[in-house]
């Protein structure tokens, strides 16, 4: 398995985020918008235990290590370049100049 950022040839990765406290919309209006503009099942909140996630951008100063440990653990499973491509995104991280603790 590879790293899902570098598998599509057209640069389109595989989510992309959005800032709520941006907007004043509530978050039924955003889902509204998103479902008529996108389609259903586009947008997920990550507001119940099936769609939680941990958000982690490369300059936050700890995504690097992070990163690091995430890839050690999936080396165990790895047989392609997932590990390896995760690696490439602490290494990144570690050296992104605009570098700080997350908000």
């Amino acid at each position: 398995m590879k790293l899902d950022r570098n598998e599509n040839p057209d640069g389109r990765q595989k989510y992309a985020l959005l800032n709520l406290r941006r907007t004043t919309l509530t978050l039924e209006e955003i889902r509204q918008k998103v479902t008529e503009a996108l389609g259903p099942g586009v947008l997920q909140f990550g507001d119940n235990d099936t769609t939680a996630f941990f958000v982690l951008k490369l300059k936050d100063k700890y995504a690097g290590p992070a990163l690091e440990s995430y890839a050690d653990a999936a080396e165990a499973d790895d047989e392609f370049d997932y590990a390896k491509d995760v690696r490439e995104l602490a290494r990144r991280a570690r050296t992104h100049p605009e570098q700080k603790k997350p908000d």
